[in-house]
């Protein structure tokens, strides 16, 4: 009987890390969508941060709003760079321009998450906001009006054909590997890449 028991236990091990065998690759490739399901969802959240305050995305904030802006949006990069956290979990998008509103109309916008020194130093940046001459205050860039080569356009749509290719790969929409924006800068300036594309945006299209 004891040998009996041993065979099947035996048996048993033999299955078990088998299987393990199987699922290890299995198991790998799965980590590798999830890892590129996390980025997306992160670019999918309407709370990702821009790298412009003034961008059209962000709505048309002027006059003495957008000066108050500007100092929010140093200080929210200050205080994500010292906590390690992404910008957006200081304060997100549209409530820092909001903020940024509220306190240009003489009102004091608060939020329950802030500790004491975040709520003031949010504060001190808003009044050196508020406190800048007019002729410091942000003025929105003009839109360039150059018209895309033929060159351009052909590099634009190689560039679009690869972001479909790796976004179809991943199950994915192509716009949360790369707006159709973004591409149409990289082609007319292929040396802005960096400033554009965030590391495993740039490492999922080879650029």
């Amino acid at each position: 009987m004891p040998g009996v028991v041993h065979f099947v236990g035996l048996r048993f091990a033999a299955g078990f890390l088998a299987t393990i065998a199987l699922l290890a690759p299995i198991a790998s490739v799965r980590a590798q969508q999830v890892s590129v399901q996390d980025r997306a969802q992160l670019l999918r959240s309407p709370t990702t941060p821009a790298t412009d305050p003034y961008s059209e995305e962000n709505g048309v904030v002027n006059g003495r709003a957008a000066a108050v802006l500007r100092e929010l949006w140093n200080w929210r990069d200050k205080e994500a760079q010292a906590a390690d956290r992404p910008a957006f979990h200081i304060l997100q998008n549209h409530l820092l321009i909001r903020a940024a509103e509220q306190f240009a109309a003489g009102e004091l916008p608060d939020y329950r998450h802030f500790s004491a020194r975040r709520r003031q130093t949010f504060r001190e940046a808003a009044e050196r906001g508020l406190q800048l001459p007019e002729a410091e205050w942000p003025v929105r860039p003009k839109r360039g009006g150059t018209r895309p080569t033929r060159e351009m356009e052909r590099a634009a749509e190689a560039l679009r054909r690869r972001r479909d290719a790796v976004a179809d790969a991943h199950g994915l929409e192509p716009s949360l590997i790369a707006p159709r924006g973004a591409l149409d800068a990289l082609a007319a300036d292929e040396s802005r890449t960096e400033t554009l594309l965030v590391p495993w945006q740039r490492d999922l299209l080879e650029l």
